[in-house]
């Protein structure tokens, strides 16, 4: 299953560059079965999120799209990758 999809536009070139106010690093977000096997929800996802931007996540349903901002607010812990 694809993860959740996000397009950045990029920066104008007389926008100042700040450090994020939000920013997922190779974020992997996997379960445990009740059987014990393992599914990889999110793989490999990266966002930065400056202060005063809008961000929208956009996927099919079951793509990860709320694994993702669970973790991005400190609910969910990430298999691996960072939140900062």
């Amino acid at each position: 299953m694809p993860s959740p999809s996000f397009h950045q536009p990029p920066r104008e070139p007389h926008e100042p560059a700040t450090p994020p106010t939000l920013a997922l690093q190779d974020l992997e977000i996997t379960f445990t079965r009740r059987d014990g096997s393992r599914l990889s929800v999110v793989s490999a996802f990266g966002l930065e999120v400056g202060a005063g931007e809008t961000v929208c996540l956009a996927g099919r349903s079951g793509c990860g799209k709320t694994s993702v901002l669970r973790t991005a607010c400190g609910l969910l812990r990430p298999s691996a990758g960072q939140v900062r």
